[in-house]
């Protein structure tokens, strides 16, 4: 039973850093089973669904992110179509680094 994905990524984060020679960029991928219980009435009160979750972490030092991603420059000016936040059913158009720029995207949190 796993409460969120990623939990493991972040909790073991230091061992894996460890194990990467203390070196970012670091990227970890986790792949497992979760559980949910739903109210089903043709099959019993309860029944149990299992999915197959992944999830990929990418970790890197932002003081260091122009220099890691010199191949970014290629797709820079590439215009994309962004979900809304708010309004899911709203696209926005706008080229990736401008994305970056207005923090639409964000590389660290």
């Amino acid at each position: 039973m796993r409460p969120e994905t990623s939990q493991g990524i972040f909790t073991n984060f230091k061992n894996l850093y460890r194990l990467n020679n203390k070196r970012l960029p670091l990227a970890v991928a986790q792949i497992g089973k979760s559980f949910r219980n739903e109210i089903s009435p043709k099959s019993g009160l309860v029944r149990q669904r299992e999915f197959l979750v992944a999830e990929i972490e990418h970790f890197m030092h932002p003081d260091n992110k122009l220099k890691q991603f010199e191949k970014f420059k290629s797709v820079q000016d590439v215009q994309v179509n962004l979900v809304g936040k708010q309004n899911p059913v709203e696209t926005i158009k706008m080229k990736l680094n401008d994305a970056i720029s207005n923090v639409k995207i964000k590389f660290f949190q």
